[in-house]
């Protein structure tokens, strides 16, 4: 029995080892976006890889001011850094691994995308995409673009994935309730990796399994039927003329949504005009709600009140 143990420990602890690199050295290329500065956004990167431990550096390119990190992998596919400058500590870059596929055009098929969001101390967070290389030297896309092309979008997030419950109100351009910072899942800022996906995050709408398949790959750049967007954000530009998801109004008045312990038991619907949300309810990933089910997994966002043949779905 002991023995048995000991055999499950040590397979435990090997599968929990990320497996790009258990001891060395890998190099990036990268970007901090951050739209409301001219300064240049692009990074390079160098990362010393322990086991699940990270140490490294960056510098910006225009600057030439070198940031050291520290950090380490919640598992394979994630990773937290922190960020110092002066040996005083000012951000964390939490971050979700990719890899491109047969059909990215700017990148090889098998090439390691690090993507993900810094927050700055009191400050809002940037969008981090980084890309790995052979050498110090910058990846050939970033050569050729001078930037990284088909990064990800920034995420329009209107809806709890967990739980349905609205976080934002993108047409009053105010947050609904305890906004973001009430929603768990989505405060280490790759919400497509943390949050179990049971509704849409900018529509609202109830997502099938196929549809969180497509939003669990990240806020990044897809193109299919000739439509650019994604599951996090839609797109904005003028003309645009979507159908809307919702396809009808929800059986319950949803403004007074909130989580129970489980501890409290299962929730029962003792009132038409309150929907209480477990946490068991929210693992289930069944439509706990009643939502509408999404059309897609594609973003569709607010449109001209005019236009729009339903009103927007319920808190």
């Amino acid at each position: 029995m002991i023995k048995m143990n000991a055999l499950l420990f040590i397979i435990m602890v090997l599968v929990a080892v990320p497996s790009i690199a258990e001891t060395g050295t890998l190099y990036y290329s990268g970007e901090i976006l951050d739209f409301l500065s001219d300064e240049d956004p692009s990074i390079q990167l160098e990362l010393e890889y322990s086991g699940v431990a990270v140490t490294g550096l960056f510098v910006r390119n225009t600057s030439g001011k070198i940031f050291i990190l520290e950090g380490g992998f919640q598992n394979s596919e994630r990773m937290n850094l922190q960020v110092f400058s002066n040996n005083i500590y000012f951000a964390d870059i939490k971050l979700a691994k990719r890899i491109s596929g047969d059909d990215n055009e700017n990148y090889n098929s098998g090439t390691i995308h690090w993507i993900g969001f810094l927050f700055e101390q009191g400050r809002e967070s940037k969008l981090v995409h980084l890309v790995e290389t052979e050498t110090r030297e910058k990846h050939p896309a970033y050569t050729e673009f001078g930037r990284l092309p088909g990064g990800a979008y920034l995420m329009d997030l209107s809806y709890n994935p967990e739980t349905g419950k609205q976080i934002y109100d993108p047409e009053n351009d105010e947050m609904v309730g305890k906004g973001l910072k009430g929603a768990a899942c989505v405060g280490n800022g790759v919400p497509w990796a943390d949050c179990k996906l049971n509704y849409h995050p900018v529509d609202g709408c109830y997502l099938t399994e196929a549809q969180r398949k497509t939003c669990r790959q990240g806020p990044f750049d897809q193109l299919i039927s000739g439509i650019t967007g994604n599951c996090w954000a839609y797109d904005k530009g003028p003309g645009l003329q979507l159908p809307f998801q919702q396809g009808s109004i929800s059986m319950f008045d949803l403004s007074d949504v909130e989580i129970l312990a489980i501890d409290k038991g299962k929730a029962e619907l003792a009132e038409a005009k309150k929907v209480a949300v477990t946490k068991e309810s929210v693992r289930s990933g069944r439509n706990f709600l009643n939502r509408p089910v999404c059309k897609n997994a594609f973003a569709h966002g607010p449109m001209d009140l005019g236009y729009l043949p339903v009103p927007l779905p319920p808190e």
